[in-house]
């Protein structure tokens, strides 16, 4: 299983910024209002979205394989080396090798949103409001 990644999110200049503390291989990053739509989503540039097919089983612990066991401990493993790794991400820039699925709307500063982010190291979902967040200490 992955592991959560910690998140700190804080107003940084006229916008939010999403700081992890390392550089991740973000394979999807998603900020929705609680009970609503995406308002903004980003993933690896040429990165197309799996269509939905096949089968799914669960296996009990004890009945995997080794070599199985061994490559889901090495969370980065599956993911393509040339992904790039960032640690920071403004509300609306795209980082260099991401691309917009989703281009930003602007954030409501009353409203709760989530940010959810599944990365090749791990996964982080929290909610925040703009209002609420603290200023970026310079």
């Amino acid at each position: 299983m992955l592991r959560e990644i910690p998140v700190t999110i804080t107003r940084h200049l006229d916008t939010v910024r999403f700081e992890f503390a390392e550089p991740l291989a973000v394979l999807m990053f998603l900020v929705t209002p609680l009970e609503e739509e995406a308002v903004w989503s980003l993933s690896p540039g040429g990165m197309e979205q799996a269509k939905a097919s096949g089968a799914f089983a669960a296996i009990p612990l004890e009945d995997i394989e080794p070599a199985a066991l061994l490559l889901a401990s090495e969370p980065t493993s599956w993911v393509d080396p040339d992904v790039a790794r960032v640690q920071a991400i403004n509300y609306g820039g795209v980082p260099t090798g991401y691309e917009e699925k989703q281009p930003a709307t602007p954030l409501d500063p009353e409203i709760p949103y989530r940010l959810i982010m599944i990365g090749a190291e791990g996964h982080a979902t929290v909610v925040f409001t703009v209002r609420g967040l603290s200023p970026e200490s310079t």
